[in-house]
């Protein structure tokens, strides 16, 4: 199932998927926090941003600095989302040049340790769950 969704491997589980589908009983949803928390889901998703390189965000830090260091600070990051404790740090801004014009259009970088990455979001292939009441 998790290929037919364009799921990350490892991260969304069979039973996470169909639930994500299917809605779960009382239409009470828990917190995901505890599965994107986990050492082996950061890692996956560690390891898009070291293929995507890319520049350093406000703190300097590049991709191959963070990497010198990566368990210790994927870890830090563990421990900070379960505690709650997890403050996403300013994006940097830079201006780049538009396709075809002359003007600029602005861009924003999060640092490394920030980057989003589609292993830690759900899969956005999946059909609106039944339960679910569209506009």
């Amino acid at each position: 199932m998790w290929q037919r969704h364009k799921a990350q491997r490892g991260v969304w589980s069979e039973k996470m998927l169909v639930a994500l589908q299917e809605g779960v009983k009382g239409n009470k949803w828990f917190s995901l926090i505890d599965k994107v928390s986990r050492l082996n889901v950061l890692e996956l998703a560690w390891g898009q941003v070291l293929s995507n390189a890319g520049a350093c965000g406000v703190d300097g830090i590049t991709v191959e600095r963070f990497a010198k260091d990566s368990q210790k600070r994927l870890l830090a990051v563990s421990e900070q989302i379960q505690r709650n404790g997890y403050q996403p740090q300013p994006v940097k801004r830079v201006w780049i040049p538009k396709p075809g014009s002359a003007e600029l259009r602005p861009l924003g970088i999060p640092t490394v340790r920030d980057r989003g990455s589609p292993a830690l979001q759900p899969p956005l292939s999946l059909p609106p769950p039944r339960w679910c009441r569209l506009p």
